[in-house]
C-alpha cells in the first residue's frame, strides 16, 4: 500500500476516481436517494439521466472545467452545479494535477466508459423507450 501512495499512476486514477465521484456519482446520488426522494419513481427520471449523459458528454468534450484551480469552477464541472462535495479532497486533487500529466486522458476514459453504461443501462427509460 506505500507503494502505491507514491506510484503517480496509482494516485492518477485515484485522482480521477475523486474528481469522478465529485462531478458525477455524489450529484446523481443526492437527487435520487436525498431526504425527500423517498416516494421518487426511477420512472420519473428519463429527463434527469438525459441531462447526467448530456453533462457526461460536455465534460468529455471539454474536461478543462475539472482541472481548473477556480474555487467556483463547480459550476459547470459538478452534474448539479453545486459547490464541490469535499472541498478538501477537491483541492488535494488540483494541487496534484502539475504532477500527474495522465488525469486528464484517465478522466476522459472513465467518463466515456460511465457514459457508455449509462446509456445501456437507462435505455429503455429515454422518451419512446419500453418503459
Amino acid at each position: 500500500i506505500v507503494k502505491g501512495l507514491h506510484c503517480p499512476q496509482t494516485i492518477s486514477r485515484i485522482v480521477a476516481l475523486v474528481l469522478f465521484c465529485m462531478v458525477v456519482m455524489h450529484p446523481y446520488a443526492l437527487h435520487v436517494r436525498a431526504p425527500g426522494t423517498e416516494n421518487l419513481n426511477m420512472l420519473d427520471l428519463g429527463p434527469y439521466h438525459a441531462s447526467v449523459k448530456a453533462h457526461m458528454k460536455k465534460l468529455i468534450a471539454d474536461p478543462g472545467p475539472l482541472f481548473s484551480s477556480s474555487p467556483d469552477s463547480y459550476k459547470t464541472a459538478t452534474l448539479d452545479g453545486r459547490p464541490w462535495s469535499d472541498m478538501k479532497a477537491w483541492d488535494t486533487c488540483v494541487k496534484q494535477l502539475p504532477t500527474l500529466p495522465h488525469v486528464c486522458p484517465l478522466m476522459v476514459a472513465g467518463l466515456k466508459a460511465a457514459l457508455e453504461c449509462f446509456e445501456h443501462f437507462t435505455m429503455e427509460f429515454v422518451e419512446g423507450g419500453l418503459i
